[in-house]
């Protein structure tokens, strides 16, 4: 039995599927990975999902200001705190990410978090956006993430790639791709590669157009990404079909287009619309 699965069964956790849960067994990536974030050391640091502590080990060594580990696992987080013995109770948010607002778990005095995570690939698109609803406490966020859908966050608007979290995601952040890692380097081992996902929230916060006017927007144009923007957003709810192409017509889009074909500026102008049509808030 190799070390992965020993320590598995010490835990009494076997891999979820379901869960997406893939564990590194590299200790030289994982340092990698580490180092790749680039914490500061008056930086403090949240390790979401942290399984095992492959990417643990290297954080307790390589900050200072200190480290919060959010865990869904009750028995990885008993297992941690064996091997570790600096790791607290404290140390410890014992519950999914998802239900977790970040100004309720940081310390006094902690105004910013790097987030740093090894992402089971089933909850991608929760993690991105959990990061964009928190992100005036988040200074940079640090992911591996299946690598087509790093590579579709990063995917510019107007391409082919892009996506309405790709968009949005844009908005509020600068995205940046790093290493790509093989699926052999996990335990159980991944189907598919994985790549790093940097996020880093813009710290102007005085949006033009709110985030959360903009984000319904963008997913009902992109509600049938092959038809034409006024069939997605007649589709979505947003008004009769000769009120979506009056929207349309105000803000200057060709009601033809696709969703993928049109730029941020696009979006935004036809967010400003609806908001003055009252369709959206």
């Amino acid at each position: 039995m190799d070390a992965i699965r020993r320590r598995l069964e010490d835990a009494g956790v076997k891999p979820s599927k379901r869960k997406g849960q893939n564990f590194l067994k590299d200790a030289n990536l994982a340092r990698a990975i580490v180092t790749d974030a680039r914490i500061k050391a008056d930086e403090f640091v949240i390790e979401v999902g942290p399984g095992l502590g492959a990417l643990t080990e290297h954080l307790l060594t390589t900050q200072k200001a200190g480290l919060l580990l959010v865990e869904l696992e009750a028995d990885f987080c008993r297992k941690l705190q064996e091997d570790h013995p600096a790791l607290m109770d404290d140390s410890f948010v014992n519950s999914d990410i998802r239900d977790v607002a970040l100004a309720d778990i940081l310390p006094n005095g902690v105004e910013h978090a790097v987030v740093v995570s090894n992402v089971p690939y089933s909850i991608s698109t929760d993690m991105v956006l959990w990061v964009l609803r928190n992100s005036r406490y988040i200074s940079r966020a640090s992911f591996l993430l299946q690598r087509e859908f790093s590579e579709r966050i990063a995917s510019p608007a107007g391409t082919r790639e892009c996506s309405s979290l790709s968009i949005l995601t844009s908005y509020q952040a600068r995205v940046s791709l790093g290493r790509i890692v093989s699926g052999d380097a996990f335990v159980p081992r991944a189907g598919v590669e994985s790549r790093m996902l940097f996020i880093e929230p813009h710290r102007d916060f005085n949006f033009d157009v709110a985030p959360q006017s903009l984000e319904p927007v963008l997913r009902a144009s992109f509600l049938k990404r092959r038809k034409t923007i006024h069939n997605s957003l007649a589709s979505a709810g947003f008004g009769s079909k000769s009120e979506v192409g009056a929207y349309l017509f105000s803000a200057g889009i060709d009601p033809v287009a696709r969703a993928e074909s049109l730029q941020l500026s696009q979006f935004l102008e036809l967010t400003r619309v609806l908001i003055a049509a009252g369709v959206v808030g």
